[in-house]
């Protein structure tokens, strides 16, 4: 399955732009990518294609099988990624996700919003439970569909959260919120309760409940929730949120930032 086509914008490189495309393309597909496959994605011929692909396989961005001939995320992507991960979250607010873990056996992740309605799990601890469809290390969902992506929305300036609004909500479940005015009383509730619950609008059958990190300006700078089945969720909810809470202020007390903006 291939990844979404980013749009080049003016004041760019157009080399530039098609290579992190291409990237970001076969870094999101759950498949290697075969150059027919890429090329008919995104309209332009093979001939075009080669000296990119060629370019990021030399730097080790991406890895090419020998005999499928098809394109998979390099080493590079790898250690870039966890240099990231060691730079944004600090060791104490991943010990405080795996408390909250072992207490509760939900899984719990710490999360940001990275642009364009999306939002990004940093961190992930998983429970003894491995039959539950849960949020995985590096993966990225439409925010208004889930508990840490309406947290985050929540807090965000108007002129990003109007864009937000504009645009099209796709519906994850028959549960996710896509009406835009509905969507902003979610948020305008969520800022007053200070916590966000996704009831099944992300999975099926799937709950979560999320509470911003606050850095030392009070600015919203992440979030951090807990996911389990939601009957379990929705039978402790009081218990969990005053949990999340104390967790997040803790997080948020850290002398060296939790998570950088």
């Amino acid at each position: 399955m291939l990844g979404m086509v980013r749009r080049m914008s003016k004041n760019t490189v157009k080399s530039v732009d098609r290579a992190l495309n291409i990237l970001c393309i076969i870094g999101e597909s759950t498949t290697p990518v075969a150059i027919k496959g890429l090329s008919e994605y995104l309209g332009l011929p093979r001939t075009t294609l080669y000296a990119t692909l060629n370019s990021l396989e030399n730097f080790g961005f991406i890895a090419r099988h020998e005999d499928t001939r098809s394109y998979r995320l390099g080493w590079r992507a790898y250690v870039l990624g966890m240099e990231f991960l060691k730079r944004r979250i600090d060791h104490s607010a991943v010990e405080e996700a795996r408390t909250l873990t072992y207490k509760w056996n939900y899984s719990s992740n710490i999360s940001v919003y990275v642009g364009n309605n999306r939002v990004a799990f940093l961190h992930t601890e998983l429970p003894n439970k491995p039959h539950l469809v849960l949020p995985r290390l590096g993966y990225m969902s439409w925010a208004h569909s889930t508990a840490s992506g309406k947290v985050l929305l929540a807090y965000l300036g108007k002129t990003e959260l109007d864009r937000v609004l504009a645009r099209e909500l796709e519906a994850m479940t028959p549960y996710t919120i896509t009406d835009p005015a509905r969507l902003a009383e979610e948020l305008a509730k969520i800022r007053e309760q200070g916590w966000a619950l996704d009831d099944q609008e992300s999975v099926l059958g799937l709950g979560c409940m999320a509470v911003p990190i606050r850095d030392a300006l009070d600015r919203c700078v992440g979030a951090i929730s807990v996911s389990g089945s939601i009957d379990e969720i929705k039978a402790s909810m009081e218990e969990i949120s005053d949990d999340l809470l104390a967790t997040a202020k803790r997080i948020s007390q850290i002398p060296k930032a939790a998570i950088l903006e």
